[in-house]
């Protein structure tokens, strides 16, 4: 796996497992370091969080437009088609992130450029999508095609089985020739037909011709939901996503001190030393109607509060993550370039091509 899991030292064409970078000390008021004590998750509860697999051409970035309803894509975020993006919605009271992926798995693509989306994709998804995406297009692939969807499917099969859904696009194709899901998986390539067989042919079409993008819309959310509570909510995870949070809660926490000491914060902050003050004397006088319903209250605003603060938090550091200023892996990109195509291997095997 290119690690050296006994020493942790670096040795010729082998990988380091990333160091957790030094938290930086008295940063903000003491008040404020305590208050932060209190809020141990590093991501929101109520956040789920897609990602969308594909070749170029599939219609990955249609399929998160319908998803979102297109009036909420972060466009600043994605300056090419071919790197990596994502796009923050909500849908009745549930913060959903989908991340759109470039197709890394093509023969043509280039080594850096595969390592790069790779870390950022990790650090965006982190700590792991609660549902894969594979969108398929509905047209014969070109052999290059089918090898791409090959190596998308050995990456994360059979670990995201359960997580995985399938979305057909160019449906308007299949539509005009009466094709229905059943006809065009018997003559589908092998590779698309083992993809819909492990995803328990969990299959959507989409239609962006001529079909009701709400109805649409629904389709895919229904099945969203139904993974999501098949799985309860549990999503999708591995050793990699471990060390990424190992980094990033580093940035993490700097985010949130910065948070907590600007003027949105202040409410957060305020509401925890409301709630530390009274908890304790409604924690003896729980038998008063009044007294408990108002603390109930006051529980439930502060947990309102630190999802908002993780929801920002967690989108600034991913800004980082697309701008490159922070990154989940620590990786000398030189020196594994120059390492060769069995290095560069060993990268992907450890990055994320684990089950």
């Amino acid at each position: 796996m290119g690690i050296n899991e006994e020493s942790g030292k670096e040795k010729a064409g082998k990988l380091v497992k990333p160091t957790p970078l030094k938290k930086e000390k008295n940063i903000v008021p003491s008040s404020e370091a305590y208050a932060l004590q209190t809020i141990e998750q590093d991501f929101p509860e109520n956040e789920v969080r897609i990602l969308l697999l594909g070749v170029d051409g599939s219609g990955k970035s249609s399929v998160a437009q319908l998803i979102t309803g297109g009036e909420v894509l972060q466009t600043a975020k994605k300056s090419s088609k071919r790197i990596s993006a994502y796009y923050p919605c909500i849908r009745n009271g549930r913060r959903y992130v989908v991340v759109d992926s470039p197709c890394l798995f093509h023969t043509r693509i280039a080594p850096k450029f595969v390592i790069t989306e790779v870390n950022k994709l990790i650090g965006l998804t982190a700590p792991g999508p609660h549902i894969c995406i594979f969108v398929v297009p509905g047209v014969k692939l070109s052999s290059e095609e089918k090898q791409a969807m090959s190596r998308i499917q050995n990456a994360f099969f059979p670990g995201a089985i359960d997580n995985s859904i399938i979305v057909l696009t160019k449906s308007d194709i299949l539509n005009s020739d009466g094709t229905s899901i059943e006809d065009f998986k018997s003559n589908a390539a092998p590779v698309v037909q083992n993809i819909m067989t492990k995803c328990n042919n969990r299959v959507v079409q989409v239609d962006n011709v001529s079909g009701d993008k709400d109805t649409q819309r629904n389709q895919i959310f229904d099945m969203i939901q139904d993974v999501l509570q098949s799985n309860t909510d549990t999503f999708y995870t591995n050793d990699v996503y471990t060390l990424a949070q190992v980094n990033l809660r580093v940035h993490k926490q700097k985010a949130k001190e910065k948070y907590m000491s600007s003027d949105e914060g202040i409410p957060l902050l305020d509401k925890i030393k409301e709630v530390e003050r009274v908890r304790p004397l409604n924690d003896t006088t729980r038998e008063n109607e009044t007294a408990a319903a108002s603390q109930d209250m006051m529980e439930t605003e502060l947990e309102r509060l630190k999802e908002q603060m993780l929801q920002v938090v967690c989108d600034q550091v991913r800004d980082g993550i697309l701008q490159e200023s922070i990154t989940p892996f620590e990786l000398n990109l030189r020196r594994l370039l120059t390492s060769g195509t069995k290095a560069i291997g060993k990268f992907l095997s450890f990055m994320w091509f684990v089950p």
